[in-house]
């Protein structure tokens, strides 16, 4: 008797076991999912925005606005207002390389302010690009308070940055197994290279950013793909 309510108890454990795994994975597919479709809409929003900018400044180039501007410099200016920075994986992958860049084409150390005016980046922007650059350790900063500046780290610069890219960095081994494979899921990529999948989309975003891949759709998922060649 003893023997078979402990035999009960031991499969009732193990079905729960199996129903708490199984509830996992659902969670674990809808949020590769949830990913999938927000990476695939911040590209086609980028898109879209970047082909109603184009059109605007057609227009505008035309003349067909309606109120043609004969002398630019006589109509009074207008204080312009900065726009909010999106806040989608692939905007901030890009401003982070922006800001690496351009620490990397200065002569020397590079205040935060100096950067923000360079580029156009409000000082919110900047740092938080920053703060992501030191936790990769791509740069140091030097000095502290008011007097902080940042530069690339010792061994690393933008040009060996773009050759190791081809060398077996995480980057490079992404482009590459697109490039074997034609096309890749990112989960796809994760397994193909071991990392997880959010690190995959991550670096994926900052390489659309770069224009390097593109992605598109293949059997109804989201997948990445190298852009056409000319």
């Amino acid at each position: 008797m003893e023997r078979s309510r402990r035999f009960w108890v031991r499969s009732y454990r193990q079905v729960v076991e199996a129903i708490d795994a199984e509830k996992r994975e659902v969670g674990e597919e809808a949020t590769r999912r949830i990913r999938e479709i927000e990476a695939s809409r911040d590209l086609d929003l980028n898109r879209l925005e970047r082909a109603r900018r184009a059109l605007v400044d057609s227009e505008i180039a035309l003349g067909k606005t309606g109120s043609a501007i004969t002398n630019p410099s006589s109509a009074p200016k207008r204080r312009r207002r900065r726009k909010r920075p999106s806040t989608s994986a692939e905007s901030v992958a890009g401003r982070r390389e922006a800001v690496f860049r351009q620490i990397g084409e200065q002569a020397g150390p590079v205040a935060s302010g100096e950067l923000a005016r360079a580029l156009d980046m409000s000082p919110h922007s900047v740092q938080f690009a920053v703060r992501q650059l030191l936790k990769e350790r791509r740069i140091v900063r030097l000095g502290s308070s008011s007097n902080t500046r940042y530069d690339i780290r010792a061994g690393l610069s933008t040009e060996a940055a773009g050759a190791l890219e081809r060398q077996g960095t995480l980057q490079g081994r992404i482009v590459m197994t697109i490039k074997d494979r034609g096309y890749a899921s990112p989960e796809e990529l994760g397994q193909a290279i071991g990392e997880p999948v959010d690190r995959v989309l991550e670096v994926c975003a900052a390489l659309q950013a770069e224009e390097e891949i593109r992605m598109n759709r293949h059997g109804g998922r989201a997948v990445y793909v190298l852009p056409p060649t000319a």
